[in-house]
């Protein structure tokens, strides 16, 4: 039986963990254009890494009207935003869905030139309509895990501040794909950063709420539509039938309904185009109008979709309509398309070879982790305008093929790559309508799972009826993921003074350790002074300082000496005071840092008045300016001395 993956656990559950391009062992099946990048691991040092960035489709049309453009636009250090269709740092690009922009987009992040220029990384960020509050949050988090692996946001605007100080000084390329809301698009600060926003919307209002230089997409030219049609229907150009000409026509020279028939009629004779422009032509989408009236515009795509679904085996076309249980721009994993396929079991047609059949199709779309696919958004929205009323059970179905393959109990699906269902398993007992089971589920998971996250942990623990200080106690000693050791720590506060004093034995990271010490205070005082030797982390350093007090400053004055880490110098200066006035004056003069330039005007009082002065006139930083005039104004304020 098929299991989901049973890699060796890392425990991060991080969407980018497979990104990049993809290096297939010769014995696997290659379904990446011949043409792209091999590994990021083994580009050229100056070259940006690719984090989330699906590949570029099999049959890949370059377009070079949109490409350049595009190119000259990021690169352009007038603008910061792009869109695809001039706030500075965005650029949009916006069109009608189908016609290409994820895919172009994705070819921009490819680009060399383009990934030159934004050496820092090249962030894939799909947004979708379904997105929310919290699911932009997950993306913040996402990155944050790149760019600052210690940072914990507990909320978006958190996490806005924290990516505004990790991106400063620093050039990445974020790319907003399938933005619907031009809202969440503010909970990315690129303020005094060289990154750049490319976004893809199908709505212009998205382009002018934010402000981007806009860049409308447009139908493929009957050039291009010919081009395409040919590598998709592995016919030379000047060979395609005389049926070509009306079949772009019925689809409207939508790109995505191009590569879907001319990959139905790949490898077929020239028959075969006379009765797939038959069958576009009697297509029949009596479902649309009455329903779905959203649609109006797409009906040339949606023929096409049902004129290539229908031409699948039937065997194909029941796995094909399982797939509506796949959220909006979830990356599927073979292994969970296996698994799940294997189990409902459809005839003598293997899974993986209808996987390979549909992907030859173009129905379904390689995604950027290994052995992953992505359904377009449109071809799900096909899914759900044809489903009979059967969506439930097939969500419950999926659950019982888990069941089936890890029938010891929930917790012993492996909590590895690609953590499908860790991350999906609560949308799929909703739409199955499967309370108990959930419940059964989230108790499993919780009490049994060692490794479980600390956002799946208070996912499952709307299923179950405990109290948080019950379900802390118990997961200080059954779990092993730092941020739910935290968060139970930070719960249970005093009465966790026994688990912090094994965690300080045991754990290793800086958010346990110092939540640890100050659970217990003055009782820690000999780990702390063990720490001051072994420890270089400024998090575990202010609460060792803030134990042992005035006992601490030689460790201070030593780190002030030796360490350029800006927490590092705030913390030792906070300790020192005005014993550290000439440490301050080196660092008014050497420092770019805005809150070390404050702490050093802080520390020398009066005698930095001059200097705050000035900065107040010549700093363009309004924190240095404000806090230099609060400085200032508490000096003014503060009585004379008395003089005999």
């Amino acid at each position: 039986m098929a299991a989901e993956n049973r890699q060796d656990v890392d425990g991060s559950d991080n969407i980018f963990s497979g990104s990049g391009p993809v290096t297939v062992n010769k014995v696997t099946k290659n379904y990446y254009s011949s043409e792209e990048p091999s590994s990021t691991t083994n580009a050229p040092s100056e070259l940006a890494t690719l984090f989330g960035v699906p590949n570029l489709p099999p049959r890949y049309l370059e377009r070079n009207d949109y490409l350049d453009p595009f190119r000259e636009a990021l690169l352009c250090g007038k603008t910061q935003a792009v869109g695809i269709t001039g706030r500075p740092q965005y650029v949009g690009m916006q069109g009608m869905g189908g016609l290409g922009k994820s895919v172009l987009a994705a070819a921009l992040a490819w680009d060399e030139e383009v990934r030159r220029a934004f050496p820092d990384g090249i962030f894939w960020l799909r947004f979708g309509q379904e997105v929310d509050e919290a699911g932009v949050q997950e993306l913040q988090k996402e990155i944050l895990l790149v760019l600052a692996p210690d940072s914990k946001p507990e909320s978006p605007a958190q996490g806005r501040n924290l990516l505004s100080l990790a991106l400063q000084g620093k050039r990445c390329l974020l790319i907003a794909d399938d933005l619907w809301d031009s809202r969440y698009i503010n909970h990315f600060d690129l303020t005094d950063s060289g990154s750049r926003f490319l976004l893809t919307t199908r709505n212009n209002e998205v382009i002018q709420e934010t402000g981007a230089h806009r860049c409308e997409l447009e139908l493929l030219s009957n050039g291009q539509a010919r081009e395409l049609l040919a590598k998709c229907s592995g016919f030379a150009e000047e060979d395609l039938p005389e049926e070509a000409e009306a079949i772009l026509r019925e689809c409207g020279r939508l790109p995505l309904a191009v590569a879907a028939i001319g990959s139905m009629v790949n490898g077929k004779g020239r028959s075969r185009w006379q009765l797939a422009l038959e069958k576009l032509q009697n297509a029949r989408l009596d479902k649309i109008p009455a329903r779905f009236d959203r649609y109006s515009g797409y009906e040339n795509l949606f023929k096409v979709f049902q004129v290539s679904v229908e031409d699948l085996p039937s065997e194909v076309q029941a796995y094909f309509k399982t797939l509506i249980v796949f959220s909006e721009d979830a990356e599927i994993p073979e292994s969970v398309l296996q698994l799940y396929w294997e189990h409902i079991g459809q005839g003598e047609y293997e899974p993986l070879e209808a996987v390979d059949l549909l992907v030859q199709r173009s129905l379904l779309t390689p995604g950027a982790n290994h052995n992953a696919f992505v359904l377009h958004d449109l071809l799900r929205d096909y899914l759900v305008i044809e489903a009979d009323g059967e969506v439930a059970e097939l969500h419950r179905q999926l659950l019982m093929a888990y069941k089936a393959v890890y029938p010891d109990g929930w917790h012993t699906i492996p909590y590895a790559t690609p953590y499908y269902f860790y991350r999906y398993w609560s949308n799929h007992v909703e739409a199955a309508g499967e309370r108990a089971l959930a419940s059964s589920i989230a108790d499993a998971l919780i009490q049994h799972q060692p490794l479980l996250n600390l956002d799946s942990v208070l996912e499952a623990l709307i299923f179950v009826n405990y109290e948080f200080e019950d379900i802390a106690h118990s997961l200080l000693k059954r779990n092993q993921n730092s941020r739910v050791l935290y968060r139970s720590l930070q719960i249970l506060g005093s009465k966790a003074k026994e688990d912090a004093r094994r965690l300080l034995k045991e754990n290793s990271d800086s958010s346990v350790i110092s939540e640890c010490l100050r659970i217990l205070d003055g009782e820690a005082k000999k780990n702390a002074r063990q720490l001051l030797k072994e420890s270089s982390n400024p998090e575990i350093i202010d609460e060792c300082f803030k134990i042992l007090g005035d006992e601490a400053k030689e460790d201070a004055k030593r780190l002030l000496k030796e360490s350029s880490d800006s927490w590092m110098i705030l913390i030792c200066l906070g300790l020192l005071k005005d014993e550290a006035t000439e440490e301050a004056r080196q660092l008014l003069k050497s420092s770019e840092d805005e809150y070390i330039v404050v702490a050093c005007i802080e520390t020398l009082g009066k005698e930095a008045k001059a200097e705050a002065n000035r900065l107040i006139k010549i700093s363009k930083s309004k924190f240095i300016q404000g806090c230099c005039r609060k400085l200032i104004s508490s000096w003014n304020d503060l009585p004379k001395s008395n003089t005999l």
